[in-house]
């Protein structure tokens, strides 16, 4: 077969999805409806012009989808090889080219078996519904909820008609110098990424995120540069994912749920992590053993391999983040701060910033506050 570029319009697929279930009550397959609209002579050898996805009113779902509709889909891998998009679905193969990430619109009407990829899915329902299978569990989410799937993962994702699914593919292959910022922490997020391209670790994080203008809004423009055409458009789009990741971290953090195929402590990382991020002013290393079922000394050592850091210094590490804040942004004495972070002592609490900033606490306000970092406390 020539090695000549084919496209289809998203609108056409979709259209010939829908109309075939219409007429026959069955589903068919993408490559089926593909090969179906090439004998009929609809493939083009030129891509449609670029839809104008500034012009969405993020207030209205169903316009992101409208403008989707006008997209041109390389159909070039499905016609040579259809059968490997409901296998196993590399990279290459779905044609991340010089792109790091490929957002798209998941379509309707589509009969999908379980399969596997080598690259990170996110998929966030922005209006509607879909259903989900992973491994031997079957999932609906609704309006709102975001699911990450770790590469590897056997999984079927179905859309249910009329809604709009926004849906990031994210290269495996080059996720560490992309996303290091993602990946630097020991947050949620950069636990479970890092387990799954260092440890193999399969499975989804699941979050709830209300479609609001500001999540709808980093849509928006990770669409706008995809599509723009213009220099550089890859590299900001990275960053506007890393802006996705961080919102969904600040803000809705203690929504998520997790789902592993493998039970050992390091897909339960994340939710360890998580849960000393939540409660790390009063959070024992014997009492976090006892609450997730492992022996405090074994947890421990598992705690550091996950993250680079004893228990104890990631303790420190987080109210010492904490008494910066109140240190730049408040007025409140030395005393109470110590309190509010966790400290019985406010001595030890001097010894231990000194010994973190190499500044006593006092110094530290009168050296930052004209300069304060990003965050400010909650």
């Amino acid at each position: 077969m020539s090695n000549q570029k084919k496209y289809l319009s998203f609108y056409s697929i979709q259209e010939r999805l829908k109309s075939h279930h219409e007429q026959t009550g069955q589903y068919i397959t993408l490559s089926q409806a593909v090969q179906m609209l090439e004998q009929e002579g609809c493939v083009s050898s030129a891509p449609m012009p670029r839809p104008d996805f500034s012009k969405w009113d993020v207030q209205n779902p169903h316009q992101l989808y409208e403008l989707a509709a006008q997209v041109s889909v390389e159909v070039s891998s499905l016609l040579r090889d259809p059968e490997a998009y409901y296998c196993f679905v590399s990279e290459e193969y779905l044609g991340f080219s010089f792109w790091d990430v490929l957002p798209h619109i998941k379509m309707c009407y589509e009969a999908i078996t379980p399969h596997t990829h080598d690259f990170f899915e996110s998929n966030y329902v922005l209006d509607g519904s879909l259903e989900m299978e992973c491994a031997t569990e079957k999932r609906v989410l609704r309006t709102g909820e975001l699911c990450i799937i770790a590469p590897g993962t056997n999984h079927a994702v179905y859309v249910s008609p009329g809604s709009t699914v926004v849906c990031f593919c994210l290269r495996r292959s080059s996720f560490r110098s992309t996303f290091f910022n993602t990946l630097k922490g020991n947050d949620l997020l950069a636990v479970f990424f890092n387990n799954c391209l260092y440890s193999g670790i399969q499975g989804y994080l699941l979050f709830m995120i209300p479609p609001g203008p500001e999540v709808c809004g980093i849509i928006k423009n990770i669409f706008t540069e995809y599509y723009s055409g213009l220099k550089n458009a890859n590299a900001i789009c990275c960053s506007y994912i890393c802006i996705f990741f961080s919102l969904v971290l600040r803000l809705y953090s203690k929504t998520y749920l997790q789902y592993s195929s493998d039970d050992s402590i390091m897909a339960q990382m994340p939710a360890i992590l998580t849960y000393i991020q939540n409660n790390f002013k009063t959070v024992t290393l014997s009492y976090l053993a006892e609450l997730f079922h492992y022996e405090k000394a074994y947890l421990g050592k598992q705690i550091r391999l996950a993250t680079g850091m004893y228990f104890t210094e990631i303790i420190t590490q987080q109210k010492i983040n904490l008494a910066v804040q109140y240190l730049i942004y408040s007025d409140r004495s030395v005393n109470d701060i110590a309190e509010l972070v966790g400290y019985n002592s406010p001595d030890h609490f001097s010894r231990a910033f000194k010994h973190s900033t190499g500044l006593s606490p006092s110094q530290y306000r009168k050296q930052h506050q004209g300069n304060p970092p990003d965050d400010e406390p909650a």
